[in-house]
């Protein structure tokens, strides 16, 4: 299956556009783990634009680190592409990580962008957040998504 050579997706809390969010995506593969990575923060408008180089080179980092659990995402992904926002939980989870793991595998600012998220959301923990992929240049991707409480 041929990867998409750019994503864009818009966050809202709500309904309404969000920005300094993080989507948290998850390429299902045929054998093996599947390759999860972080991308954002979202623009004033909500939006995060995400290239095809970019998630091949998320996806290289974690099969670099662990090569016997994971296959190349360009040969083993099975087409599926699910997408979340990240909740409060799930950012103090990716905090957690970032500080068990040190920042050498992560993106400059990725710290900061968590920190980022993590104080908006507390202070909306009842909102529902969704994302809407506006684009894929792929038509053949199949997008599963689901809304998460912010708070949760």
């Amino acid at each position: 299956m041929k990867l998409p050579e750019e994503l864009r997706f818009t966050v809202s809390a709500d309904g309404r556009p969000l920005a300094g969010m993080l989507v948290k995506l998850e390429f299902p593969m045929a054998a093996k783990n599947p390759h999860r990575m972080v991308f954002g923060p979202s623009d004033p408008s909500g939006e995060i634009y995400i290239t095809g180089y970019q998630i091949t080179s998320e996806a290289k980092k974690t099969q670099d680190l662990f090569p016997m659990d994971y296959n190349r995402l360009e040969v083993g992904w099975d087409g599926r592409l699910r997408a979340r926002p990240m909740s409060l939980s799930m950012i103090k989870r990716a905090l957690s990580a970032f500080e068990k793991f040190g920042g050498q595998n992560y993106a400059p600012g990725y710290e900061n962008h968590l920190q980022a998220a993590q104080t908006a959301l507390a202070q909306m923990p009842e909102a529902v957040l969704t994302i809407e992929l506006n684009s894929s240049s792929l038509e053949a991707v199949a997008f599963e998504t689901k809304p998460v409480r912010a708070g949760k």
